[in-house]
């Protein structure tokens, strides 16, 4: 049988990657579920479906996408999927965990190590935040040893495209031809870029925009390809100022083949080399990159009915989504240290969705999109609050505060996952019967046998696309809110700390006599002490506002 095709796009997500990868967690564990039940009904009645207990059709993943954190992800995916994982369903007893999405993204990335102060030692500032720190991470989890090529996962695309969005701050360039007095052609910059790449079980590309990761690590492709994936996942998430920027080395084929309207300005078959920012910056539209990969050739659109819907995208939208209207807005906000984070988030903001997206979105019968994005409920009154997450307090940076914020958002992820593979991820029961991929499942005689999978709102029977089974159907740990499980003292000591050292070779230049040095020093002392107060006075205020 054909398979349903799921896409995922994982949108930026700063200090809330924790989020996206619970989603992508459950996700992961809930398919190996569905895939040895249906292995376990094949061995024991074959294909005599009538003694099946689970839906017998296939889904499977054909794309990913990503910018900043998600693109991280992205690439953790690429990583790991050809090996076995462990979920992390519940908070676990050791630190020792088999999962680098929970390694990564709640145990390893915390205040501790991004305010190190190591990567200072040469007196060359790249970045406010500890510019090793992601490096570190990335050169222990992208190694050919950690590289998953043993297992292979059913619902995974033997050609798994993934596209990892960059800010190229030197710019593609194109010549512009013109008209009139003076110059007859200009060069301009386009600023949005990504990296492709190919995922292949069968060790050859079969897509002619990517770079190739085959799962043969002796081929000739694997290293150059590899090595790709390491400084894509660090130029994604190189969020301005906090980390360094990262070069990335890509050949003027790869954006010939992009076709894009403009005629390059690089040399024919030359490399170019340039620096990037955090893929989160600009509108560089991770969703559209997928979908144009996913819309079959000569079409310009998915079929959207669920009698016709053969593939979908899911968005997984950490930050920027709201589930609860706040009429609370402080317009007196209007310091230079309050506004520029305002800036660079409006910025994202408005990279994130395009209006014909969230047009869509908005239409109950499409469904070939679909969001999962942070929803936290009241346990008393089960209805929604906020914040959702901890990710989004302190300018999206609250969860590197705290290893019990991560994991919440973590398990959050988890339960949202849940919540829309059970109730959102369907199709009206009156449409999927006619859709050719579920007409051999004969849904509308086999409704007893298959009432877990099917739910009713507003009146209407709903069909799932993902039947969950196994540990995934059942009740998932419900994280409380981490109101007060951060360590104010450490987190302003590792404040003290970097911002002691940033100072230092600021002003270590200065040429001063013995006199002067010694006022610089107690100067030194008190700008320093004044500097931590006031951003832990902020931060301390921040994470009370947002009950923390």
């Amino acid at each position: 049988m054909k398979p349903f095709e799921i896409g995922l796009t994982l949108t930026g997500s700063v200090s809330a990657g924790a989020y996206t990868a619970g989603v992508i967690d459950f996700l992961l564990e809930a398919l190996d579920a569905w895939e040895r039940q249906k292995a376990l009904n094949r061995a024991n009645f074959g294909d005599n479906y009538s003694k099946w207990d689970v839906p017998w059709h296939d889904v499977m993943i054909t794309g990913l996408s990503g910018a900043s954190g998600g693109g991280v992800t992205c690439g953790l995916m690429l990583n790991f999927l050809g090996r076995k994982l462990d979920p992390v369903a519940a908070p676990p007893l050791t630190s020792a965990v088999n999962n680098d999405l929970y390694a990564i993204w709640v145990q390893e990335l915390g205040i501790g190590q991004l305010s190190d102060i190591t990567d200072l030692q040469s007196g060359n500032i790249k970045s406010l935040l500890n510019g090793d720190a992601l490096p570190d991470i990335a050169g222990r989890t992208l190694t050919v040893n950690n590289f998953g090529n043993t297992l292979s996962r059913g619902y995974i695309a033997e050609n798994l495209r993934a596209t990892v969005t960059v800010s190229n701050l030197r710019g593609i360039p194109y010549w512009l031809r013109t008209k009139g007095i003076g110059a007859t052609q200009v060069i301009y910059y386009k600023n949005t870029d990504y990296v492709k790449f190919e995922l292949a079980r069968n060790n050859t590309a079969v897509y002619p925009d990517t770079t190739l990761i085959p799962y043969n690590t002796a081929a000739a492709t694997f290293k150059s390809g590899y090595q790709q994936l390491h400084d894509a996942c660090l130029a994604t998430c190189a969020f301005p100022a906090a980390f360094r920027v990262q070069p990335i080395t890509q050949n003027e084929s790869v954006y010939k083949s992009r076709g894009y309207v403009g005629e390059l300005a690089i040399p024919a078959g030359s490399d170019y080399s340039f620096v990037c920012g955090d893929g989160g910056i600009l509108n560089t539209d991770p969703f559209e990159l997928l979908h144009q990969d996913m819309v079959p050739e000569g079409h310009l659109q998915n079929p959207r009915s669920g009698a016709t819907v053969e593939r979908s995208i899911i968005i997984v939208a950490p930050l920027d989504t709201d589930s609860v209207y706040s009429a609370q807005y402080d317009i007196g906000q209007d310091s230079l240290l309050e506004t520029l984070p305002s800036v660079i988030g409006a910025i994202r903001n408005d990279a994130m969705f395009s209006d014909e997206q969230i047009g869509l979105a908005l239409e109950e019968d499409v469904y070939s999109r679909y969001i999962i994005a942070p929803v936290r409920n009241d346990p008393v009154t089960d209805q929604p609050v906020t914040p959702s997450i901890t990710g989004t307090a302190v300018g999206t940076f609250g969860a590197f505060l705290s290893e019990d914020f991560r994991a919440h958002d973590y398990f959050l992820g988890r339960r949202n996952a849940q919540q829309f593979f059970k109730s959102s991820f369907a199709i009206p029961l009156k449409e999927i019967v006619q859709n050719p991929i579920f007409i051999p499942l004969d849904i509308e005689n086999n409704q007893a046998r298959f009432r877990d999978f099917i739910f009713t709102e507003d009146g209407i029977a709903y069909f799932c696309i993902l039947p969950l089974c196994g540990a995934p159907a059942q009740a998932l740990y419900n994280p409380p809110w981490p109101a007060g499980k951060y360590n104010a003292q450490q987190i302003q000591d590792d404040l003290a700390k970097r911002a002691g050292r940033l100072i230092d070779i600021v002003l270590s230049d200065i040429k001063l006599n013995w006199l002067l040095k010694i006022l610089k020093f107690f100067a030194l002392n008190k700008l320093k002490s004044t500097l931590v107060d006031f951003i832990m006075g902020k931060i301390t205020r921040n994470l009370g506002d947002n009950h923390l």
